[in-house]
């Protein structure tokens, strides 16, 4: 039963996807400035309760990315699942970044005629 949704967080769902998929902010319906999900205003919303929330978390020794509490003497800001997601996540960032330099570096061999060998 913990899959069930009430029709309004169905509705919500709906109308977050609706308002992405046409360019406008999900929050407010204005229009999204181009590669940006949320308008200006809402964004600077989202942020401040981000912030507040990681802020809160923080003070009492939770998990920034789940809430759950930490166990005593960890100096970690995730717990250790979270940790474990986080570090994965990393790797996938540090890779993308490794591979796009990789192909710029490449890249500029091609442009000024150097070969590799």
């Amino acid at each position: 039963m913990g899959d069930v949704k009430s029709p309004q967080a169905a509705y919500q769902k709906r109308k977050y996807a609706k308002r992405k998929a046409e360019g406008l902010c999900p929050g407010c319906g204005k229009p999204a400035p181009a590669g940006c999900t949320y308008c200006g205003e809402c964004n600077e919303k989202k942020k401040a309760v981000w912030r507040a929330r990681y802020a809160r978390r923080v003070s009492e020794r939770k998990c920034i990315r789940c809430g759950k509490p930490l166990p005593e003497g960890r100096k970690q800001l995730y717990c250790f699942y979270c940790g474990i997601r986080e570090a994965e996540r990393e790797r996938e960032k540090y890779a993308a970044r490794k591979a796009l330099r990789e192909k710029s570096q490449g890249d500029l061999r091609d442009i000024s005629g150097v070969t590799q060998g």
